[in-house]
């Protein structure tokens, strides 16, 4: 399946399951242009997602290194702390964690008080 056929077929499954919070991560990963947006409404619709703020983190990360030279990465940094404090349950999530672990550590200079 091709990614046009792909982002058809997940079309098609959000008009009929909207509150699915898996449908709006995987339209979010295959469309970078609005991919904030459906990211977004998952996380609205299952905030403890761990693997969805992880892909929020690099998204905000993303979006502001292309923004500001400089970057201010505060914003995924709270993000990468929130999923970092969801448990882990599943091999998923500890191969997640370690992800976010990563970001954490290369992030961390970044770190606000607020």
């Amino acid at each position: 399946m091709n990614g046009h056929a792909f982002k058809e077929h997940v079309d098609k499954a959000i008009a009929l399951k909207p509150e699915d919070p898996s449908l709006h991560y995987m339209l979010g990963r295959w469309c970078y242009e609005v991919a904030m947006g459906h990211l977004v409404e998952a996380e609205k619709l299952k905030p403890e997602w761990k693997e969805n703020l992880l892909y929020l983190a690099k998204k905000i990360k993303c979006s502001l290194t292309m923004m500001l030279r400089e970057g201010d990465y505060s914003a995924a940094i709270k993000i990468i702390d929130r999923a970092l404090s969801i448990p882990v349950i599943s091999e998923d999530d500890n191969i997640i964690h370690g992800e976010l672990e990563s970001l954490e550590y290369k992030y961390q200079t970044y770190r606000t008080d607020d």
